[in-house]
Parts: structure tokens; C-alpha cells; sequence
């Protein structure tokens, strides 16, 4: 039945109760237009899909890839559910409502949700539209991206292949590692903590090695082993930290679209090679006497070692390659904020009676793990600053 005059449109569902002695009206408020709008997606050889499991018992995450524009939409069972409905023939009205009729597990602003992301990611037919494009020199200031980027990373990982993943390159990286930690103990810092403080020039040296050499090794890890599973480069170029400090990027996300085994080794290879950099530092620091230059490694050396725990780290606020992998072996491509959305819930008391599931408990660990080792960081630094404060 329409809509009385002066009332906005809505979708009105009758549920009834499990007792079966009574009913439940949900009313939804939207727009007529929205309802009745219907979506179509691209052809089906636009797009790709990929399944990820999250655990048993758990309904999967699926991954849509537009093969035109290369943007990647998340969606959940009952969002994919949606997805597969988008025929041009269906409305939104019919899409949510055999939807909730069948699941009882998506609302309208979901499926709303949904279209709009799909919509920007170029996985929709639409007419064609104006966009306004923000200024060259405003886009410029956040990243400067290599033109032809994926060719260039083809062409290097075709010289660089048959040495990097030969079948001695992991043994020879391990012992590199194994000597270079030990030599890196080993060395005295309180040297090259006095060398850094009276001369700048041995600070500035060390910060151009780690931003000229071992960044960029780092993102060309990710890039070479992200063309070994057969998947595109999107971009490579230089991006703003801040707004301030220039650093490498590769841009590998299409490896969501592989395998988990895939994933995973995209995302270590970055670290790994970060470690390796750094342990060939510090054994080339061992190896100089006592001098500037030797000052310089062992500085580049530790920075490095450290940037590469920082970057297996899962658990430090931000998407680091550690984080990535916890995220694909859990299955959860949105980890963080599902469970930050996860504990909003639980406290706010919106918690089911028979508890959490599997699933819900790894992201409640994560969560506490996550806000510890930020209170440590924070415990850490405030102490250091006590410290140097009440010093002599």
C-alpha cells in the first residue's frame, strides 16, 4: 500500500515470534527512490570473487575485485547474498526483503551500504557521471606514484628472480640473520650513542640509509613476491608520512584476491628482507674499526632491526605487514575494526546470552593484546622522559 501523503516512505516488516503468539512490526525509514532503485552488476568477466574462511561455525568474508578499476569491495554472507541478486530486474525493496525473509541477518542501511561501495568501486552499471577531481598539486603532495609501475616491478623480478628465490637464498638469508643479530649485541652502543650526539652528520647518515635503501628494499619485497603469485603491482611511488617524511609504498593489495598462503608471504616478505638489511649492517659494522663510518652502520643496523619487529608486530595500532598476515589467517580483512565494533558492543551490554563465538573471542585478544602494547609504548616513553628530565 503507498505511503499516506506527507509521510515519508518506508519499509514496514511483520515478524513473528518464536512463541508464535504475537508479532513484531520493524519499520525502516528510507527513501522511495532508494527502494525502488535497481542495481545491475558489470559483467561477470569485470570481476572477481574470492572466498575467505574465518573459522567453523563462522559464515565467510567474501572479496569482489573490479577488474577495471583494480578497487577491492569487502562483503559479508548475507551482504554477498545481496550481491548475487543484482540483476537490474530486483529493487532494493525485493533484495532486502527475500534477504531478511530467508537470513533475517541484513537491514536496509546495510544493503544501502553495500551499493554504495560497490557503486565506487566500478561494480555497478551506471550512467556516465561528472566527477570533480581534486588539484594535480594536492594529489601530488600526498603520493608521487611511477607511472607503468607494474611493468617496471615485472621487468626487475624477471632479473631478479633466479637469485632471490633460488632454493639456497632462504639458507644463506637465515645464516646472514643468525651472524648479523649475534654481531649487533655484540658491538658497543655507547660508543655509537656518543657519536650520534656529537656529530650530526652520523644521524643524518644513518636516517638517509634506512629512508634511501632499506624502505625501498622493504616495498620491493612485497612487489617481487606479490608478481611471484601471479598478482598486479596497483602503484609504486613515494607517499608523505605525516604530511612531512617522504617514504617508499607498493601498492599489493590485489594478493587478497590469492590464496592465504599467498597473503601471508606477500606480507613477511617486506620484514624479512628489512631483517636481513639490517644484520648485513651490523656485520659489515663488526667487520670496520672504530670510526664514523662504523658508527653510521651500526646505527643503520639497529634502526633497521627494529623497524623490522615494529612491522611483524600485529599489536601496535596501525596496519603493519604483521597486522595483514594476523588479518588473513584469521580471515577478518577488516580485523581492527571489527574488534573495535566488537567491544563498543561489549560494552555497551549488547552481548548475546550464550556468549562469544570462536571467532569473536579471537578478536576480543586481539583488542586486549592491542591496547597493551600500546600502554606499554606509552609507559615506556613517559618513563624515558622522567628519566631524562630527573638525569644529571
Amino acid at each position: 500500500m503507498p505511503p499516506a501523503a506527507g509521510t515519508a516512505p518506508a519499509l514496514e516488516l511483520l515478524i513473528r515470534s518464536e512463541s508464535g503468539d504475537g508479532y513484531t512490526v520493524c519499520h525502516y525509514a528510507s527513501h522511495e527512490g532508494g527502494l525502488r532503485y535497481r542495481p545491475c552488476l558489470v559483467p561477470p568477466e569485470q570481476y572477481e570473487v574470492n572466498c575467505i574462511a574465518v573459522a567453523d561455525g563462522e559464515p565467510p568474508v567474501y572479496l569482489v575485485r573490479s577488474l577495471e578499476t583494480g578497487a577491492i569491495v569487502q562483503l559479508s554472507a548475507a551482504a554477498h547474498g545481496v550481491f548475487r541478486g543484482m540483476d537490474g530486474r530486483a529493487s532494493l525493496l525485493d533484495l532486502v526483503t527475500t534477504l531478511f525473509v530467508s537470513t533475517g541477518a541484513l537491514s536496509p542501511a546495510e544493503v544501502r551500504q553495500t551499493v554504495t561501495e560497490l557503486q565506487r568501486a566500478g561494480l555497478l552499471v551506471t550512467r556516465p557521471q561528472r566527477h570533480l577531481r581534486a588539484s594535480p598539486w594536492r594529489r601530488a603532495a600526498a603520493t608521487l606514484g611511477i607511472p607503468g609501475a607494474n611493468r617496471g616491478i615485472a621487468a626487475l623480478y624477471r632479473c631478479a628472480a633466479p637469485v632471490l628465490f633460488s632454493a639456497w637464498a632462504p639458507w644463506f638469508a637465515l645464516v646472514i640473520v643468525a651472524l648479523g643479530v649475534f654481531a649487533n649485541a655484540a658491538l658497543p652502543w655507547r660508543s655509537t650513542a656518543t657519536a650520534l650526539r656529537t656529530h650530526w652528520e652520523v644521524g643524518a647518515a644513518a636516517t638517509a640509509v634506512v629512508l634511501g635503501l632499506v624502505l625501498p628494499a622493504h616495498e620491493l619485497a612485497h612487489a617481487f613476491v606479490c608478481r611471484r603469485f601471479g598478482r598486479r603491482v596497483k602503484a609504486l611511488g613515494v607517499r608523505l608520512l605525516w604530511g612531512v617524511l617522504p617514504v617508499p609504498y607498493a601498492d599489493v593489495t590485489e594478493v587478497w584476491m590469492a590464496s592465504r598462503r599467498a597473503r601471508a608471504r606477500v606480507y613477511l616478505a617486506g620484514p624479512l628482507s628489512t631483517l636481513v638489511f639490517g644484520s648485513a649492517m651490523a656485520l659489515a659494522a663488526w667487520l670496520i674499526p672504530p670510526s664514523p663510518v662504523r658508527a653510521i652502520a651500526h646505527a643503520s643496523a639497529t634502526a633497521s632491526l627494529a623497524l623490522a619487529a615494529a612491522t611483524l608486530c600485529p599489536f601496535l595500532g596501525y596496519a603493519s605487514d604483521g597486522y595483514y598476515v594476523l588479518a588473513s589467517h584469521w580471515g577478518s580483512p577488516s580485523l581492527r575494526q571489527d574488534a573495535l565494533r566488537l567491544v563498543a558492543r561489549a560494552l555497551s551490554r549488547r552481548v548475546r546470552q550464550k556468549g562469544f563465538s570462536p571467532h569473536e573471542r579471537r578478536l576480543l585478544v586481539f583488542a586486549a593484546a592491542t591496547l597493551g602494547c600500546l600502554s606499554a609504548m606509552v609507559g615506556c616513553a613517559v618513563w624515558g622522559c622522567l628519566a631524562r628530565v630527573s638525569g644529571p
